[in-house]
Parts: C-alpha cells; sequence; structure tokens
C-alpha cells in the first residue's frame, strides 16, 4: 500500500496486507468487523445525520447502529453499501449508546454510554429488560464507555471513565465483581477471552490490563512502549494474541500466556487506532483509525 508502514521492531510473521484499504476523505472508520469466512464486513458513509460510533453485525443479520438512540436495522449480514437497509425498532438509550454488544445469540442487545448505567434490551420485543447502575461514588465522572458480553452470553463487562470494569450476571441484572486498578484514567475498551476465563481492558493511561474473570484478579499489565491511551482491544480466536490499539496510531500484539510484546504495526501517520479485530481464522488483524482501515497479515 503506498504511504504505509511497518513497525521497525515488527516480527516477521506479522505484515500489512495490501490487497484492501480505505482511506481519504471517506468517513472515519470507529469499528468494524470480519464475517464468519473471513471476508470484510461493508462500511459505508451514514445516510442521515448523527456520528456513527459503532457498528455490529450479529449472526442473525441484524445491525446494531450506536448513535444518540440505538437503532436496529434488518439486513442480510454482507448487503452491498449502495442496498437500502430498514429500520426495525429505535431503542431509546437514556444515554448516548455510544456502545453496544449482542449476546452471543443474538437475543438480547446491551447499550452504554452518557450515563453510568448500562441496559439490556430484548432484541425480538425491543423491549428493555434491565438496568444496570454502577456506584454513585462519583456522578458524572464514571460514564459507562464499553460493553460486551462473556463468550457464554451469562456475563456482561462494563468499563467506565473513572477507570473501573463491573461484570454483571445477566439473568439476575446483580453485579458480581470490580476490577479497577488505582493508576486507571479511564478504561476506553474491554474484550473476553474466546474462554470467557480472561478479560482484557484497554486503558488512557497506556496499560491493557488482564484480568481473571472467576476471581477478578489482575493477572498482567502490558504497558504501551509509547505511553498513549489504548483504545481498542481484541483476542485472537485462539486466545493466544491480544492487540491493543493506541491513541499514537500503533497497534501491538502481545503473547498472552507470557505477556511478551511480538509485533508492532504502523501504518500511516494516523489520530490514534479506535478499532481492532481479528479474521475467524486468526491470519488477519483488521484495525481502523481516523484514516481509514487496513489489513495486516499476523500469521
Amino acid at each position: 500500500m503506498p504511504g504505509a508502514g511497518v513497525g521497525a521492531d515488527m516480527m516477521a510473521g506479522a505484515t500489512e496486507a495490501p490487497a484492501w484499504t480505505s482511506g481519504g476523505p471517506a468517513p472515519m472508520v470507529l469499528a468494524g468487523g470480519f464475517g464468519p469466512d473471513n471476508e470484510v464486513s461493508d462500511v459505508f458513509p451514514p445516510r442521515r445525520r448523527g456520528r456513527i460510533v459503532q457498528i455490529i453485525i450479529a449472526g442473525v443479520g441484524v445491525l446494531a447502529v450506536a448513535v444518540a438512540a440505538v437503532a436496529l436495522a434488518g439486513s442480510a449480514a454482507h448487503r452491498h453499501a449502495s442496498t437500502p437497509f430498514g429500520l426495525m425498532a429505535t431503542l431509546t438509550d437514556p444515554g448516548s449508546g455510544s456502545s453496544v454488544a449482542f449476546s452471543p445469540d443474538g437475543h438480547m442487545l446491551a447499550t452504554g454510554g452518557g450515563t453510568d448505567s448500562a441496559y439490556l434490551w430484548d432484541v425480538a420485543t425491543r423491549h428493555q429488560i434491565s438496568t444496570l447502575a454502577g456506584p454513585q461514588y462519583d456522578p458524572g465522572n464514571n460514564v459507562i464507555t464499553s460493553v460486551a458480553f462473556s463468550p457464554n452470553g451469562h456475563t456482561l463487562a462494563t468499563g467506565d471513565q473513572n477507570g473501573s470494569t463491573y461484570l454483571w450476571d445477566v439473568p439476575t441484572g446483580r453485579r458480581i465483581a470490580t476490577l479497577t486498578d488505582p493508576r486507571s484514567l479511564g478504561v476506553s475498551s474491554i474484550a473476553f477471552s474466546p474462554d470467557g476465563h480472561t478479560l482484557a481492558t484497554g486503558d488512557q493511561n497506556g496499560s491493557t490490563y488482564l484480568w481473571d474473570v472467576p476471581t477478578g484478579q489482575r493477572i498482567a499489565t502490558l504497558t504501551d512502549p509509547g505511553g498513549a491511551g489504548i483504545n481498542a482491544v481484541a483476542f485472537s480466536p485462539d486466545g493466544h494474541t491480544l492487540a491493543a490499539g493506541d491513541g499514537d496510531g500503533s497497534t501491538y500484539l502481545w503473547d498472552v500466556p507470557t505477556g511478551q510484546r511480538i509485533a508492532t504495526l504502523t501504518g500511516p501517520p494516523a489520530l490514534g487506532i479506535s478499532s481492532v479485530a481479528f479474521s475467524p481464522d486468526g491470519h488477519t488483524l483488521a484495525t481502523g483509525d481516523y484514516n481509514g482501515s487496513y489489513l495486516w497479515h499476523v500469521r
């Protein structure tokens, strides 16, 4: 790709794929993903007013877009960008709905942002199921920034601007654990490992924390070499590698069992990585920043 560079200390196994990129004057890429056959899901300009914050495509063919109100649109999961999408429902989140996540079975949607609470919705009925409210110790500052379901769908993790991550029992709505580090400057991204035993939290202090979910204990701290805040984290499908994208435009690959950094991925000058996602086979990593999107060979 013209103008794209690779980090100087990048390992031989991770290289930028020249096959695809988006860039130029296109809209900011803040989230994206791969389909079940490793194809890249469509990224398209918004047709309506409202800044798109996050896009998630569920296996049931329902698209969730996080804006001021969360909308569900019926679609084929990989319909061409020029094909109109049909709006199914608008779920009015009391907050901003800046982070959304489907449960693994696609029956439930979690939304969060703008307040200290996350909301669970029944996708079929469009009804709000429950409100998961964080502690009122710092009103206005413990705003939810990220939500993620565990692989079995029994646990929801929510991260906030105050640096705390809460684990919630989905069936009961009960808070079962609080994960926090005194050095935190705010959680910006969270991700469960594929087996659900480990949770990664990306922090604005430049650290990515790995937590043991059953015990709530921190098991590793992965420090950004440049000290930039971590904006996005994702596990590889086998759970052995973690990708962490930072505010300076670099993405680091970490070996989860050892906590060692194994590669640095650096593209054109960027304002910061905003989203990272592995392909289902784990061979390709997609990164999105404010210039566009890039594919990297990581195996």
